[in-house]
This record gives structure tokens, sequence and C-alpha cells, in this order.
């Protein structure tokens, strides 16, 4: 049965691509086959209603008695369906509590030392950059944000940063672990024009390094400055590249340009084809293409020019878009075309789905995969993790700590991508916890009320994706755009399971994690 997708305050009802009929339970973050064309009141009278009453409302929506089971099972054992109510009469989405209907209570941020903090280490080498991205976050497009300066990290900075990295790693929640993968990133503006310091950076990093870690080293850049010297250090040195490339010329010359608005392709070319040239092997394993989208990008003509088969190509790493796509403050410079990035974007997911159902692999590295198959496993994920004892009611932001970015000046940052409002220590002083513990405080202030958004279990925002000027903004417009998303990757993640159950990359189906053995009929 084909219907069109309805919101609700409890649950999300939708169709897969081929027709499907699903509820999306809110309170429990599961999905449910759901067969019935039922309207908004006879939903909201299933989740309104306590035990005792749902035999009626079950006749009212004309299902069999299979249904009622199934409904009171998951309500037992998993909070599904609205919880049990006091009253027939309660319409709200909440208990006199205040807790969310089935859902665990929203609790107040709390810092800890979990196993994934301090693994990352981002050094910001310098805010100057040779290119003049139009899209680019210091661009001036974006009010919140600096725009590009020639400040630059000195070397008693990256210094103090490592040591202090390396001692946080020592401390005692990590010491009885395996041995740890720490990451080392280097960014910018563009980290490359630090030669000289960046150098000194691996060097040190490779001289002092403990022997219970990991260390993998990786630079984010546009690969315009490679001198020959500097593309065999890295390949001597194994040094990761993530390399902004966004697709055939006319696509990444369109807004990746420099100073004096020439296009960057060509040169990145070259350089591609220099590292491959020194070590086939290490162009294989090490470079990667970092993608952003935009809402004029040409979705496939990016696709053909990646699957073309230039050797000269690195596989696609990451498939990103600007920061707020739909509502970006870089469209009101370069208006947004929401039909063509419509169309071409279902194109190419009916492309994704006709390939994982005859069996054709699309697999990690390909621009199809991290468009379309990243979203959906993220999603998975979430999914998976929700009743677990750090899963919330509420998006709560990532843990600072986590990945520590340390701007020019030293302080410290929850992520590369958040502006300067909310610094969370510097490297003479150390991380600040009640710093992280305000910071994600003031997120969860600034939230909306979301007891009445189906997609506040699996909701993506993060600090970065809303700070600005030193708070952390949410509007209608944002929310809607959230939704819109996750709306279309529930329908694409069900349309897979249906064809393909252990489809995804991360190897498991979406299963039922509460073993019932009843179902809908």
């Amino acid at each position: 049965m084909d219907y069109g997708p309805i919101e609700y305050a409890h649950s999300y009802r939708f169709t897969s691509f081929s027709g499907s009929g699903y509820l999306f339970d809110a309170s429990s973050v599961t999905v449910h086959p759901w067969p019935w064309n039922t309207s908004p009141v006879q939903i909201e009278a299933l989740y309104s209603v306590p035990d005792a009453y749902l035999p009626s409302v079950i006749d009212e929506i004309g299902a069999t008695p299979a249904l009622a089971q199934y409904v009171l099972n998951w309500r037992h054992q998993a909070g599904a369906f609205g919880g049990r109510r006091q009253s027939p009469h309660c319409t709200g989405c909440t208990t006199p509590g205040g807790t969310i209907a089935g859902a665990p209570a929203f609790r107040s941020p709390h810092w800890r030392p979990l196993p994934s903090i301090f693994s990352n280490l981002i050094l910001v080498l310098t805010d100057a950059c040779n290119l003049r991205c139009k899209y680019c976050i210091f661009s001036g497009n974006y009010n919140d944000y600096h725009t590009y300066r020639p400040r630059r990290m000195s070397w008693d900075i990256a210094r103090k940063a490592i040591d202090l990295f390396f001692a946080l790693n020592d401390t005692s929640p990590f010491l009885g672990l395996p041995k740890r993968k720490l990451d080392i990133v280097f960014f910018g503006g563009e980290p490359l024009i630090e030669r000289d310091l960046f150098r000194k950076v691996v060097t040190y990093v490779s001289s002092t390094k403990r022997s219970n870690y990991r260390i993998d080293l990786s630079a984010t850049t546009n690969l315009t400055l490679l001198p020959i010297s500097l593309a065999r250090f890295l390949v001597e040195n194994n040094i990761g590249l993530d390399v902004s490339l966004d697709g055939p010329m006319q696509v990444h010359d369109l807004y990746r340009r420099d100073s004096a608005d020439h296009g960057s392709f060509d040169t990145v070319y070259v350089n591609l084809a220099l590292l491959q040239q020194l070590s086939p092997q290490y162009f294989a394993t090490r470079v990667r293409a970092i993608v952003t989208l935009n809402g004029n990008s040409d979705l496939i003509a990016i696709r053909d020019f990646f699957e073309a088969g230039d050797p000269c190509i690195p596989q696609v790493g990451f498939v990103g878009t600007v920061r707020d796509l739909r509502d970006s403050s870089f469209h009101r410079h370069y208006p947004f075309q929401p039909e063509r990035y419509g169309e071409q974007y279902f194109e190419l997911l009916a492309d994704y789905h006709r390939r994982k159902r005859s069996g054709v692999p699309v697999v990690r590295g390909e621009f199809l995969y991290h468009l379309m198959e990243d979203p959906i496993i993220a999603l998975y994920k979430r999914m998976m993790r929700y009743g677990a004892p750090e899963a919330s009611a509420r998006p709560e932001g990532c843990t600072p700590g986590r990945r520590l970015a340390v701007s020019t000046s030293g302080e410290f940052h929850v992520c590369e991508r958040i502006n300067e409002d909310f610094p969370i220590g510097d490297v003479d002083h150390g991380l600040d916890l009640d710093r992280c513990q305000q910071v994600q405080q003031k997120f969860a202030t600034a939230l909306p009320d979301c007891s009445h958004c189906w997609a506040r279990g699996i909701c993506q925002f993060c600090f970065a994706s809303t700070c600005q000027y030193g708070e952390f903004a949410f509007t209608d417009r944002k929310c809607a755009g959230m939704r819109e998303g996750l709306s279309v990757q529930l329908r694409s993640l069900y349309t897979l399971l249906e064809a393909v159950p252990d489809g995804l990359a991360c190897g498991d189906p979406l299963i039922d994690r509460y073993r019932l053995v009843q179902e809908p009929t």
C-alpha cells in the first residue's frame, strides 16, 4: 500500500521505495511493519490508551487481534507504542513526570572519559590558505566564522599539544585497554603551507610515540602545494592524505578557486599523478578524495568521474555537504537548486538500490558508497545503540575531548569544524573539564522541545552544525531539513533490507533486538 509519510509526536509512518508500509516508533527507536492505512487520529489513539483499552483501538483501526498482542509485547519489553498511560483520554506526549512516553528521561550531560576520548588530535598548523573556495567555512559567506588570516602555529604550541595528547592517553582509563590507534591530523587553512613545521612535527611524533599506541598521521589538504621533496617525504613516512576533490574539472573548479579566481583542478591532478608515480601502493592505500557537495553540485557527473577508472584519481574517502545544505548562507550568494539536486540524488539512489539487489558490490572507496551507504549505516548504528547507557532521548552532540582540535593559538576545541566561541582548554593548562560540561549543558539548554519530534532519538545535530555567535541555534527550518534527510535515510535503509537483508557493509541485518516472535498480520 502506497501512502504518504505522516509525522506524529510519537511516531513516523513511511513507505519504502518499493511501497511497503512501516511505522517508526520514536519512543523505542524501532521500526515496525505497518500495512494499515491508518489515520493520524487512529495512530494517536494507539499511543494514548493504556493496555486495557488497546483492543477497542485495534478494532477501530480495522486490524487483526494479532496486532494488539504485537503492540502489547513491544510496550512491555521495549517501551514502544507509547508505554502504558494513566488515562485513555491522555493526548499529550509526556507523562505527568515530564518523561517522553516510553523513552528514558533526558539526562543532564556529564563528561566522562570513554574509550574513544583523546583518540584524535587535530593540529591547525595555519589559518592561511592559498585557495579561496567559495563555500569554505572561512570564505566570509558564514558570518559566525573568522575569515582567512595569517596566523600560524608555533613549534612550541605543536610540541606541547603532542606531549599533552600522549600524556592524556597514559592516564588510568586507557592503560588497561588493548593497543589503541591514535590519529594525529594536520589541518588548516592549508597545512602544507607550513612545510617546515609539518616535517618537524612528523619527526617528533615518530621519535616520542609510545609502544602501546599505533599512531596514524594524516593531512587534510587541497594538494596544490606539493614540491617533489615533500611528495617523497609523504610517501616515505606513510602520511595519509585527504585531498579535497569535488569531481571533474567543471564541477571542482566551479567553487574551488585561488585568490586570482583561477580553478585548481589541473594543479591537483598533476600532484595526484606525481604521488601515484612515486608509489602506486601508497597512492592506493593512503590517498583519499574528500568530496564536498553543495546545492549546485552535478551528482551524475561526479559519479561518472570517480567511476571512470583513471589511475590518478584516488578512491573516495568521504562525501559531505556545505554547512546547512538546505539553509546555508553560502546559497545566499550561489542559490540552491533543490529540484535539480533532488532529481539527481534520487536517480543515484535508484542506481544504488539496483546494484545492491543485483549483487553488484558497492564498496568503500566508491562515490555511491559514501553518498548512499555511509548515512544509512550511521542511522543503523544509532538505532542499534538506543537503550545503551549513553543513549539519550534527544541529541546530545559528541563528547568534548574525543576529537581534540588545537588552534594556531593553542586553544582546544571540540572539533575542527566548530567556530572559536567554545574553547575547552589550551596547551598550557590542559583540558578544562568544567568547560567541557558547560559546552554540553549549553547545547542541551538550547535544544527546542524535542518531545514533539519523531526524530528525537536519531537526530544528527551536533555542536559544529548549530554553533552561532557564541550560542547553539536551532530553527524550524533546520529541524525540518534534518527530518527530511532522516526520512530519506529510513526509506532507503528499509528498501535495502527488504531486498538484501544482509546487504549492509557493517555485516549485520537490522534485526529485532528483543527477539519477539509475534508479527502483525
